[in-house]
């Protein structure tokens, strides 16, 4: 019973590890779509799968392969009822059904990586609150408690943005699921429609801006299916002069906003919708954030890009409250999911029962905050409504 149990704790921990969920997932998908889409998980997977199997039977034997197959069985259950979207998009899937007032607001919608409340407690973070400024401004708008990540769907950057914006989950590390040809054809019929398109179809000019390349995490699948008027990746950016650092792996989120400004100073007074996608917080803690120039450090760690993320985007928010559209326009902060672990510095333990990401939203008219328990799919109607939109289904 005792080598059991330890083979079985080793197994849980080797699926933790190595992902098993996303591998199993692919090999169902593969009944669905081509073999070729999933050439790499296949390989990585055979290989560990074979390893797994030769080191389970030349030590533990019997007990490991009992729990390996328990661990896979399991495994299998969750990824195929997450991921088995011909049912969701046939059975759940509703058009939205939206109509316009006379006059409608803009939107800026920022998010923010890894921002989520846990950093804002001393005890978690060993030191300070990590984004004040960002915390206090909650004072000038409305906050909505009670906001949960969807794991293994909408727990990386550009699945959260696909969420909010569509209403719809994507699996967890890329955007996959467009490629499907269930999906294409549903994105194809009238009336499946994101709110990047709804917008663009009722004459806003629609923006997207993200320091990484528009082919991250499957996102040139998204731009195909839901083409947006304007959008800048890395690429983009730096034909236009920006430039990325050696050591790290995105246009800064200074360069992020200063395009922003550009685009909204020439902007002709039309309706718009804009998308900033930000990075300098992302994880890997070495070599996966950025502390711009501005910014000072005192942690030499990923807490100064926290900090510094924190300053930038307040003074990004300041220069809106300073331009002539501002009245008219709402804008949305919002984490994109939680941060990944980080024991090195962060005492997830701490708080490790109240894990919410960061919100708000200002200019709406709403101030406080409004419990309610919601995920990013859930965004979509509000984002609608408190532009003036009035949203019969969605």
């Amino acid at each position: 019973t005792n080598t059991l149990f330890l083979a079985f704790i080793i197994c849980r921990t080797i699926w933790e590890s190595l992902d098993f969920e996303t591998m199993i997932l692919h090999a169902h998908l593969l009944f669905s779509y081509p073999l070729t889409m999933f050439m790499k998980e296949i390989i990585l997977g055979g290989l560990v799968f074979v390893f797994i199997i030769y080191f389970s039977w030349k030590f533990l034997k019997t007990s490991l392969l009992i729990s390996l197959i328990i661990t896979f069985v399991y495994g299998y259950k969750n990824a195929y009822f997450i991921f088995s979207e011909n049912n969701l998009f046939k059975n759940e899937y509703i058009i939205p059904h939206i109509s316009a007032a006379k006059k409608t607001k803009n939107i800026i919608v920022i998010s923010l990586e890894s921002f989520e409340e846990a950093l804002t407690f001393d005890d978690v973070t060993g030191s300070e609150n990590l984004f004040p400024k960002l915390t206090d401004l909650k004072k000038e708008g409305v906050t909505f408690t009670g906001y949960k990540e969807i794991q293994k769907i909408a727990s990386y950057t550009l699945p959260s943005f696909y969420a909010k914006n569509c209403g719809i989950a994507s699996r967890a590390d890329n955007l996959d699921i467009l490629k499907s040809e269930e999906y294409r054809e549903y994105a194809r019929y009238p009336g499946k429609k994101c709110i990047s398109d709804i917008l663009k179809n009722m004459g806003y000019s629609v923006y997207f801006i993200m320091g990484g390349e528009l082919t991250d995490e499957g996102a040139k699948n998204f731009f195909e299916l839901h083409p947006i008027s304007w959008a800048y990746g890395r690429l983009e950016l730096e034909k236009l002069g920006y430039h990325k650092p050696k050591n790290f792996s995105h246009i800064p989120d200074g360069d992020l906003y200063d395009m922003a400004k550009k685009i909204l100073n020439q902007n002709n007074g039309s309706p718009f919708a804009l998308y900033i996608v930000t990075a300098n917080t992302h994880f890997p803690e070495k070599g996966g954030h950025w502390i711009e120039e501005q910014c000072q450090s005192k942690y030499d760690d990923v807490r100064d890009a926290y900090r510094c993320l924190d300053k930038i985007t307040y003074d990004f928010i300041k220069w809106c409250k300073s331009q002539p559209w501002y009245e008219n326009t709402v804008i949305y902060l919002m984490g994109d999911h939680l941060a990944h672990a980080n024991y090195r510095v962060f005492n997830w333990e701490k708080h490790f029962t109240y894990r919410e990401i960061y919100n708000l939203l200002l200019n709406s008219g709403y101030h406080g905050s409004i419990h309610k328990e919601f995920t990013l799919v859930d965004f979509a109607p509000t984002f609608l409504e408190s532009m003036g939109f009035t949203v019969q289904k969605f």
